[in-house]
């Protein structure tokens, strides 16, 4: 009997094949305005908002419904957020300081407000944690962020920096806060949130747009603007700032939506105002980061599936004047398992034997060690 033991290789992550397809040819106001992607824990479900409407999907954004619960609710077209829980029951859409949330897969929804109609109040991301109670909306001008226990019943709002960027974990115990211009802050929902403490890092130009944790925020992803791409696999004790082999100034892209699976070893990020604009993807903890060359324009957000192997990817740019609602499709390898033997070797009783094994996505190979 040999027992063969392998390690993992950190990589940036494959080179996914990406679906394309249009979601709606042409939405009035902003189309696509704001981080506005959410899908459940197995990918199948997927939520899409735009200014003035809303999309579902329950094939995996194979094919597409207009809900109509959300028609012209954003009439005025703010940018909008959306969140699912993570067995897609429950549904949000936010723009402004009103919300609207639906806990029967979007059969039925409740219009309210999360915070007061004063200071010009406009959400910029909003999350939501896995069994869908809790709810993190960060507000980019009213210097304050907003949450809810219950729901989205009812709502606390913090007085604060603000934020435009934020996440709350899976188990809905931590939030993280990053806001422009501010050192982002960390802490349990609703108590006292303390500054990230990079280390020998620099965050360069503090202009946070996206920021992601797993299920208890050990792995977190915070997207900084002309800045980079910075992660932590602790907690937040400790930063490091991932790179692109192919790319030297990979860090200055524009970054904006970031997602990441409920362990951390997924990871996503787009860059949409910039003319190397695409989704991006690290399988290795956020240290390398990959291009996909999906071919959105403008691609706003990212939502990647907990359980399955899905990844999802959301665009709405201007293209003359039309607004598209753009959406691509794609799904991470499936790892696999082999059995490696080493034929017509006979060790003697007793003694030490290792296979080293290089095991690459064509294929294994094994080499008496």
């Amino acid at each position: 009997f040999i027992a063969i033991s392998s390690a993992p290789v950190a990589h940036a992550g494959p080179a996914l094949s990406w679906v394309k397809s249009t979601i709606a040819s042409q939405v009035s106001g902003n189309g696509v305005y704001g981080q506005a992607l959410a899908t459940s824990a197995d990918g199948s479900k997927v939520f899409v908002g735009a200014t003035n409407r809303a999309f579902l999907s329950t094939d995996y954004g194979v094919t597409w419904t207009t809900i109509a619960g959300l028609a012209n609710k954003n009439a005025e077209n703010y940018q909008v957020g959306v969140a699912m829980s993570a067995d897609g029951t429950k549904m949000y859409y936010a723009w402004k300081n009103e919300i609207v949330y639906s806990w029967d897969s979007g059969q039925t929804w409740t219009h309210t407000a999360f915070g007061p109609n004063n200071g010009g109040p406009r959400i910029w991301s909003m999350d939501a944690s896995d069994d869908g109670t809790k709810i993190l909306i960060t507000n980019r001008d009213s210097n304050r962020y907003s949450y809810s226990i219950n729901s989205g019943q009812t709502w606390t709002n913090v007085s604060d920096t603000g934020g435009w960027a934020g996440a709350i974990s899976g188990d809905g115990n931590k939030i993280i806060i990053a806001d422009r211009y501010g050192t982002p802050r960390i802490g349990q929902l609703g108590g006292t949130l303390t500054a990230i403490n990079l280390g020998t890092l620099d965050w360069k130009t503090k202009d946070f747009r996206g920021a992601a944790c797993d299920f208890t925020c050990t792995n977190i992803l915070l997207a900084n603007t002309g800045g980079g791409l910075f992660t932590s696999s602790d907690s937040g004790a400790t930063w490091k700032l991932g790179t692109n082999s192919a790319d030297s100034s990979f860090r200055n892209l524009q970054f904006e939506g970031a997602d990441i699976n409920s362990d951390g070893t997924r990871m996503a990020a787009t860059v949409s105002w910039d003319v190397r604009q695409d989704v991006y993807i690290s399988t290795d903890f956020g240290n390398t980061w990959r291009a996909q060359n999906v071919g959105l324009t403008m691609p706003q957000d990212v939502a990647i599936a907990s359980t399955t192997n899905a990844v999802y990817g959301l665009a709405g740019g201007d293209q003359n004047g039309v607004h598209p609602v753009s959406f691509a499709r794609s799904t991470f390898p499936t790892a696999s398992t082999s059995v490696l033997s080493a034929s017509n070797y006979s060790p003697t009783y007793g003694q030490a034997v290792t296979l080293t094994a290089t095991v690459q996505q064509s294929g294994a190979t094994a080499t008496d060690a």
